[in-house]
């Protein structure tokens, strides 16, 4: 009878543990289900009050917006942003850092005309991101002078980084060497970002390793919160900012590195900023959305500069008929060329020692834009309705 007791003691105490694990995965189950629903319903909220503000900034353009946000994650899509596991929120072209950190978001917007335009941009960062931007060895020259900052000139420079926001994390240093130099501690809480526009001397490429450009990437990589480099390249021969390359490379904390196979393109200021907001992949795939945006206003004036040209025939303005009649075989190339456009392997390339091999469809893609924009000059000289 004692070694039934005993046997029957011993069984209480498993069925009592075995009923208290039931019971404790019970709770943690119904606990993390009521976070889980607490998270997505404040996911939501936070998806449908951005949605209303990122909308009405996008239609505002060169508008920019300090956005506070609450601990959800916001990830940068193509065509949208996205709040945690719900449906990303469809803006159209959006560029920036696969996600943003902190609990601030800067929104900006800017119109890509070329010159004509195409679409608004939206552009997200966080004041977590800090912006260094390398411009040679003259940053502080008087204004209104033409000195040259690499191959890009001083007002150009000043215009070009004035127009972004000033709530955005922007710092200019003279030279690559000095963001090696031990007095240049970068902050432990902020993504470090270097901008390197035209060709600073002492920069050179991310792949030689006796480049400064690639020590500073070296050093990023440690770096707590990770780092980015922006390699900008322009083309000879055009204005400035107006078409070139960019080379982009990321880390962040917890993820793979992204760079470019070959250096991408960029045409026009406003996907410049864009390539300079955002990280490799995230540029790419936007690019792509803004380019099909482009493809679509290429056919529509293919179709107004065919019109236009009938219209000046059945008038006998033959001026105007002449002039309209070679603006549409432009916006017909223009079609023709916008996936050879993102087409980077095809477009863009690099030799043995690093030197960019530019492709002839990027520089005819500006000089077919150049080419419509005279048409469209000899248009308002010759009183006959402008192509755009």
């Amino acid at each position: 009878m004692k070694k039934r007791g005993v046997v029957d003691l011993q069984f209480n105490w498993i069925f009592v543990l075995i009923a208290g694990a039931v019971i404790l995965a019970i709770f943690f189950a119904v606990a993390n289900s009521l976070k889980q629903s607490s998270d997505d319903k404040i996911d939501l909220e936070v998806s449908t009050d951005l949605k209303s503000i990122l909308i009405g900034a996008k239609v505002s353009t060169d508008s920019s917006n300090v956005i506070p946000i609450p601990s959800s994650d916001i990830t940068i899509e193509a065509d949208g942003i996205k709040v945690g596991a719900l449906q990303s929120i469809k803006l159209g072209t959006v560029f920036g850092p696969h996600k943003i950190e902190g609990n601030k978001m800067i929104v900006w917007s800017r119109d890509w005309s070329i010159p004509f335009r195409i679409a608004n941009f939206l552009y997200v960062t966080s004041p977590k991101v800090k912006y260094y931007f390398v411009v040679g060895s003259s940053i502080s020259p008087p204004k209104h002078t033409s000195v040259s900052v690499g191959n890009v000139l001083y007002d150009d420079i000043t215009d070009f980084l004035d127009d972004i926001p000033k709530d955005v994390n922007v710092e200019t240093v003279e030279k690559c060497v000095d963001l090696l130099l031990p007095t240049m501690q970068f902050s432990k809480a902020m993504h470090i970002r270097v901008v390197v526009i035209g060709e600073v001397a002492d920069c050179k490429t991310m792949i030689n390793t006796a480049d400064n450009l690639y020590k500073i990437k070296e050093k990023l990589k440690s770096h707590p919160m990770g780092g980015s480099i922006v390699d900008v390249k322009l083309f000879e021969g055009t204005d400035t900012f107006e078409s070139g390359t960019v080379d982009i490379w990321s880390r962040w904390p917890g993820t793979a590195e992204e760079s470019f196979s070959n250096p991408d393109a960029f045409y026009g200021d406003a996907t410049l900023y864009g390539a300079i907001f955002s990280d490799p992949k995230v540029y790419e795939q936007s690019m792509n959305v803004a380019m099909t945006s482009a493809g679509m206003v290429f056919t529509l004036y293919s179709r107004r500069t065919s019109a236009l040209t009938n219209w000046a025939k059945s008038e006998s303005f033959s001026t105007c008929e002449s002039i309209y009649g070679s603006a549409h075989g432009e916006f017909n190339a223009l079609s023709s060329m916008k996936l050879d456009f993102l087409d980077t392997k095809d477009m863009v390339g690099k030799d043995k020692d690093g030197n960019e091999i530019v492709s002839s469809t990027t520089k005819s893609f500006y000089e077919t834009v150049s080419s419509i924009e005279g048409y469209n000059n000899e248009a308002q000289v010759e009183s006959c309705p402008s192509i755009y």
